[in-house]
């Protein structure tokens, strides 16, 4: 990881600050229910296998776009609400198995700064649970979801997902909100301490490239 800019990030996609961000920011990580304990390889592929495919089809495909989070270069100025821009790409797939997607982000840091990540993202219709893991499958991100229903259909979809982290030390509740349509796809994350509204954090905004036969 460069430690002087951009150039790893956290599991999901969508979804996910770059550590370095988060490492001078202290911001929110999640973290699973049974605290943040790593998801060994074994697991991930059983949970991966026990997806709910009918749920992936809007998602397949090519997408460009950015991803815009919250300036925390300046520590004083945290809170100002600035936002840094990067041009992000992603492309989605279904894992081997057929149980999971793949999210293989690319993201543009500027001339010779080009960044890719992977990550296994696996849906759970009956249980309402949304799951992303990283590559190694070290890290992980656990949520309950509302909203899947939405994604056997042909409109728009909205799935809101919530789960529990970290920031500046202190316990938060993270919200993750998707909104797909056959051309657009948005992923905003926010984070609230007790007693507060919730922030921003960071936000994807894509267009669809190409047609999937998936969704076609």
């Amino acid at each position: 990881m460069n430690s002087s800019r951009v150039v790893a990030f956290t599991c999901l996609a969508i979804l996910s600050l770059p550590l370095a961000l988060l490492a001078q920011a202290q911001t929110a990580v999640p973290v699973a229910e049974a605290g943040g304990v790593p998801l060994a390889a074994s697991t991930a592929q059983s949970l991966t296998e026990a997806g709910s495919p009918e749920l992936y089809r809007r998602f397949i495909g090519q997408w460009s776009g950015t991803l815009a989070y919250r300036d925390y270069s300046d520590a004083a100025n945290a809170d100002s609400g600035k936002r840094v821009t990067l041009p992000t790409t992603l492309e989605v797939t279904l894992s081997p198995q057929g149980g999971a997607m793949i999210f293989h982000y690319t993201y543009d840091d500027g001339p010779g700064k080009i960044v890719q990540e992977n990550e296994t993202v696996w849906m759970n219709a009956t249980q309402s649970r949304y799951l992303e893991v990283n590559a190694d499958g070290k890290e992980r991100s656990e949520y309950h979801a509302t909203g899947f229903s939405g994604l056997q259909g042909d409109a728009p979809a909205h799935v809101v997902l919530e789960g529990k982290g970290e920031e500046n030390s202190k316990p938060v509740v993270v919200r993750t909100t998707l909104d797909i349509s056959y051309r657009t796809f948005t992923i905003l994350r926010e984070t609230k301490l007790a007693g507060k509204d919730f922030l921003f954090r960071h936000q994807y905004k894509f267009e669809r490239l190409a047609a999937a036969k998936s969704v076609q």
